[in-house]
C-alpha cells in the first residue's frame, strides 16, 4: 500500500503521556528512545514528479518532504512501521506534522498538516511503503510527504512504533519555516542527456520545416504550414528490449508536450485519417539493449516573438518511468515552400 494514500486522523495530545517527557530534537539532531535514534536530515518544499496509470506528471502544488534517517544502535533488529495498514493514523502509530504550537500550549496544539494523498499516483523517490526490519547497526532512510504547510515553524511527531520495543512516547522534531519550493525537474539543454531508469534521452535538434506527408494509394504532399520539428534520441541502457510508443500507437498514455518559455502550449501536429508525416513514427519502435532510436515530434509553430521552448517527454513513451524536461533556445523561422508543393496538403478522405 502506498503510504501517502493513507488519511491521517485521530491526533493525540501530549497529555496522553503524562508523567513522562517525550524526546524533542531539532533539524539534524537525533531524537533517541532506547537504542534507536531518528534524525530529520532535510526538510524541503518541492514539486514532485508523480507516476500514474498513463505516465508521469508534475504535481500541481508543492509538497513538504521530510528526509528521515532511523538508526538502530542496539543488538537486535527493530521493526520500522508507520502504520500504513492502520484504520486511522494517530501519534501512537504514524508520523504527523503540525504548525508550531502557541507559547505555553501542548506540543501538538498547532494546526495539523495532512499527509499527501496521491490516490492512483506514486512518487518514485519514496522507497518505504511497508514495515521493514532495521538490523543491528543499520540505518533506514525514508521520505515523508505532506501537503504544503502554512508559513511559520513546524513540528513533526514521530510514533513510538519506530523506536525500540517498549517505547511508549512519540518523539518530536522542531523544524524551521518551510523554504520556498524547488522545481521538480532540472531543465536540460539541447544535446544534454536525461537519465531515466534504464534509458538515456537527448534532444538533438529543434528546427522549423515543412513536413512531408504520405497518404493512401501512394499520394504525397506537405503540411499546410511549416512545423516545429523536435528531434530526439533515446538509448536503451537496460538488458531487455524497450519500445518508443508514438501517440498514434496509443493515445491513452501521456503525450510529449512543447510550450514556449512564456507558458503557451503548442498544438501537436495532426493530419487527416490515413495521412502520416513520413519522418514521424506511427507505430511502436523496438529498441534493443544498447541500441538507440532517433525520432521526431511535430508541433505547430509558436508566435514570431518566441525565444525558447520547453519540451517534456514522459518515460512511459520510452518503456520506462519518470519525466524529462528540456529548455531549448528557439528562433522563429519561415522557410520557403518546397518546390514540389503541389498541392500543399493531401486530399484524402477523413474517416470518422
Amino acid at each position: 500500500m502506498n503510504r501517502s494514500t493513507f488519511l491521517l486522523i485521530g491526533v493525540l495530545s501530549t497529555g496522553t503521556f503524562a508523567c513522562q517527557s517525550p524526546p524533542v530534537a531539532t533539524l539534524g539532531q537525533a531524537a533517541t528512545q532506547g537504542e534507536v535514534s531518528a534524525i530529520v536530515v532535510e526538510a524541503s518544499q518541492r514539486y514532485l514528479v508523480l507516476e500514474g496509470p498513463s505516465g508521469a506528471r508534475v504535481s500541481a502544488e508543492p509538497h513538504y518532504v521530510v528526509r528521515l534517517q532511523v538508526q538502530n544502535n542496539g543488538t537486535t533488529p527493530v521493526n520500522y512501521d508507520l502504520g500504513w495498514n492502520a484504520a486511522a493514523g494517530t501519534q501512537a502509530n504514524t508520523a504527523l506534522l503540525f504548525t508550531a504550537p502557541p507559547e505555553g500550549q501542548p506540543m501538538t496544539a498547532g494546526q495539523h498538516v495532512p499527509a499527501t494523498m496521491l490516490n492512483t499516483y506514486r512518487w518514485l523517490e519514496d522507497p518505504v511503503t511497508a514495515p521493514q526490519a532495521i538490523p543491528p547497526g543499520g540505518t533506514l532512510e525514508d521520505l515523508l510527504v505532506f501537503d504544503a504547510p502554512p508559513a511559520g515553524p513546524l513540528l513533526l511527531s514521530l510514533p513510538p512504533s519506530i523506536f525500540a520495543t517498549g517505547a511508549q512516547m512519540p518523539a518530536y522534531v522542531t523544524l524551521p519555516e518551510a523554504p520556498a519550493p524547488t522545481p521538480a525537474l532540472t531543465d536540460l539543454g539541447a544535446g544534454e542527456i536525461a537519465e531515466l531508469p534504464g534509458v538515456q534521452l537527448a534532444i538533438t535538434a529543434v528546427d522549423t520545416a515543412w513536413a512531408r506527408l504520405q497518404g493512401p494509394n501512394g499520394t504525397a504532399g506537405y503540411s499546410d504550414a511549416p512545423l516545429v520539428h523536435v528531434r530526439f534520441r533515446v538509448t536503451n541502457q537496460g538488458s531487455t528490449t524497450r519500445e518508443f510508443v508514438p501517440v498514434e500507437a496509443n493515445r491513452s498514455l501521456d503525450a510529449p508536450s512543447v510550450a514556449t518559455t512564456e507558458g503557451t502550449t503548442l498544438g501537436r501536429a495532426e493530419f487527416p485519417a490515413r495521412v502520416a508525416a513520413t519522418e514521424r513514427a506511427a507505430t511502436r519502435q523496438a529498441i534493443a539493449p544498447g541500441e538507440s532510436y532517433d525520432g521526431v515530434l511535430l508541433f505547430e509553430r509558436p508566435a514570431p516573438t518566441t525565444t525558447g521552448l520547453v519540451v517534456r517527454l514522459p518515460g512511459v513513451r520510452l518503456g520506462t518511468t519518470g519525466l524529462a524536461q528540456f529548455s531549448i533556445p528557439y528562433t522563429y523561422a519561415d522557410p520557403p515552400a518546397p518546390a514540389d508543393l503541389t498541392p500543399r496538403v493531401i486530399d484524402a478522405p477523413v474517416e470518422p
